[in-house]
């Protein structure tokens, strides 16, 4: 998928952010809610699967494809989405081959 979005510098450390805000309640250490893997470390978004496809290019075709994050599960309190610019983040960062930019760690949040 091809999306025409600049990553922003650090742009690792704000989608790490992203992914803990919006993300982990079901993608979580612990997955739940019928999550299939945990998005907690940038290793977690270059897991392949059996195909050698990496974990990120699965998050980009979800995001694009507005299956997440998931309207359709009834939680308490509801399911946040993306806004426009965390979607354009999210996508622009998983288009760019999902670089870890970090330059080691990033800064608490």
């Amino acid at each position: 998928m091809e999306h025409a979005i600049e990553n922003p510098p650090g742009a690792w450390c704000k989608v790490r952010v992203l992914l803990e805000i919006k993300c982990q309640r079901c993608h979580g250490v612990e997955p739940e809610n019928g999550a299939p893997f945990s998005l907690v470390s940038y290793e977690d978004t270059q897991v392949e699967n059996r195909r050698g496809r990496p974990r990120f290019e699965a998050i980009e075709a979800a995001v694009a494809g507005d299956y997440m994050p998931p309207s359709f599960i009834v939680l308490e309190p509801p399911v946040e989405s993306l806004s426009e610019s965390e979607r354009e983040l999210l996508l622009g960062w998983c288009a760019s081959g999902a670089p870890n930019d970090s330059d080691g760690e990033c800064p608490s949040p």
